[in-house]
């Protein structure tokens, strides 16, 4: 029994060390476990942040990769536009080279097609030539008689003109005017000496404007006319007096289509019966043609409202504001 008993306490001895060294083991396997844990989470942490850097560098680079694909899609694009336009712009460079050799190419035959026209034309006018000689030398015989005429009419003119001038010379020292009296007979101021002052539409003017003078429906030239001469032409018209002269080509194509009448107005005093002319117009030309003024009213006719009547209708006969 007492061999029992130390057998027993022993066997509690051993249960109990082997108990505690189980729980040792336990505790250092359980440590161990930790540890091993906390070391794997730290690596998976590390290995997951190097997998995020992983994958940032990577899509960096796959952008990198596809905007560098992009930049090379769209230069290609670009080039692909350019060499699709410069073929447009050959191709309608093309088209108007073919256009003009077209149209050259037209004209052609339509100058080849004149050509039959033209000889026609050509041989027309050939066959025509000795007409036409025909009717030149016909214009040119008609023209030769128009000529002839001219010239006999003109040597009539001077004739008749000098008539008139002596008929007038005549009439003048029939009149006896004095250069004192400043009273004159009207009709040896104004009957014999056919003066008009125009503007240049060739309506009359009635004093104190400057007219184109004429004489005989013509105009006078500026040769030997003096102060002198304007008075009197000036008193022939019916007018006080001249206020100036002065001679020009000032009223265009009226001016030039008259015809020179008069020339060499000498005149001794302002009365028209001291005064001598000339019709021969050889040394004059428009640029010498008289341009007047007068002073006062000269001739008027009026009408019932006292208004200057113009044209051909009937009116009152009107001197200095008199009848």
């Amino acid at each position: 029994s007492g061999i029992n008993a130390e057998y027993g306490d022993h066997y509690q001895l051993r249960e109990t060390m082997a108990n505690t060294v189980r729980r040792h083991l336990l505790a250092l396997l359980s440590l161990a476990i930790l540890t091993w844990s906390v070391v794997h989470a730290k690596a998976l942490e590390e290995n997951e942040d190097e997998v995020l850097n992983f994958e940032k560098r990577d899509g960096e680079e796959a952008k990198e990769i596809v905007l560098a694909e992009r930049d090379s899609d769209n230069e290609q694009v670009e080039e692909a536009e350019k060499r699709d336009a410069e073929s447009q712009e050959t191709e309608a460079e093309d088209e108007e080279v073919q256009k003009r050799d077209s149209e050259n190419e037209e004209d052609k035959e339509k100058v080849e097609k004149r050509e039959p026209e033209i000889q026609e034309d050509e041989e027309a006018v050939e066959e025509r030539a000795p007409e036409n000689q025909e009717d030149e030398q016909e214009t040119e015989n008609k023209e030769e008689e128009v000529e002839q005429e001219k010239e006999v009419v003109e040597k009539r003119e001077p004739e008749e003109e000098a008539q008139k001038e002596t008929a007038v010379e005549v009439k003048r020292e029939e009149a006896v005017e004095s250069e004192d009296t400043e009273v004159e007979d009207l009709e040896t101021r104004a009957v014999y000496a056919p003066f008009t002052l125009v503007d240049w539409r060739g309506r009359r003017i009635n004093g104190q404007r400057e007219g184109l003078l004429l004489f005989n429906g013509g105009t006078v030239c500026r040769d030997q006319f003096s102060m002198n001469s304007a008075h009197a032409v000036c008193r022939t018209m019916g007018y006080m007096q001249a206020t100036r002269y002065r001679y020009g080509y000032r009223y265009g194509s009226f001016q030039n289509r008259k015809r020179i009448r008069l020339t060499n107005v000498r005149c001794t005093s302002t009365h028209w019966a001291s005064c001598r002319s000339s019709t021969n117009v050889n040394r004059c030309n428009h640029r010498k043609d008289i341009l007047l003024t007068c002073q006062g009213t000269g001739f008027k006719l009026l009408n019932r409202a006292g208004n200057v009547v113009t044209g051909r209708t009937e009116g009152l006969l009107t001197y200095q504001h008199g009848t």
